[in-house]
């Protein structure tokens, strides 16, 4: 029983943390344009980036949205990596790839060897129908080995502009702050108690937080 309850225990955290990309926030508003720009052009990926390479614009909100709209179409996994390119210390490209390899393999050990790894990866995700969010991108350098082979897909954030066209991955959708419309209707989602305040003092409160969601 207690080998039962072990085997178990493997397979149901297996399976966690084979589906990790969160789904959006609650009040998650506007950018219909763009996401459905971005399923009529969705094949192998997409890439969404800021333009002006600032923060808080909504590129990750956004990119698990998208992951929530074609979630139907990558049952295996849908995993989620922080790839820290605004930090001092990015991830390298194996160090994502064994991350991400990790739960197809528990209590193996994967090899060392650059190479092996990522024809061990390309292998994994030929034979395999799954969603990586690769959030956090510093360059196309850290990501290009991480673009899964089809019938796997990857969604890519990255505050630098770069692009992926020969993985068969369209233009990158570069995404801007809100429109006053949205970000009046964000805010008086996220604050029911803005809908007695007048639309002139809602969009001064969305002009002095710059229209950026994570302001808002």
């Amino acid at each position: 029983v207690n080998i039962l309850v072990e085997r178990m225990n493997i397979q149901t955290n297996v399976l966690t943390s084979l589906f990790t990309i969160p789904p959006p926030v609650l009040d998650f508003t506007g950018r219909e344009t763009q996401l459905a720009q971005l399923k009529a052009s969705f094949k192998n990926g997409a890439v969404i980036i800021g333009v002006g390479g600032g923060s808080g614009v909504g590129k990750t909100e956004l990119a698990r949205k998208l992951a929530q709209e074609i979630t139907d179409d990558y049952p295996d996994a849908r995993m989620s990596i922080d790839l820290r390119g605004t930090s001092e210390n990015p991830l390298t490209t194996e160090e994502a790839m064994r991350r991400i390899l990790e739960p197809f393999f528990p209590n193996q050990r994967l090899s060392d060897n650059p190479e092996q790894l990522k024809g061990l990866y390309q292998r994994t995700f030929s034979t395999q129908k799954a969603l990586l969010l690769l959030d956090n991108a510093t360059n196309a350098a850290q990501v290009r080995a991480l673009i899964p082979p089809a019938p796997s897909a990857a969604i890519i954030t990255s505050r630098q502009h770069f692009s992926l066209t020969e993985f068969g991955l369209s233009e990158p959708l570069r995404l801007d702050v809100l429109s006053l419309e949205n970000s009046r209707e964000l805010l008086q989602r996220a604050s029911p108690k803005l809908k007695e305040v007048s639309d002139e003092e809602v969009g001064e409160l969305s002009r002095l937080c710059g229209h950026l969601p994570l302001a808002l």
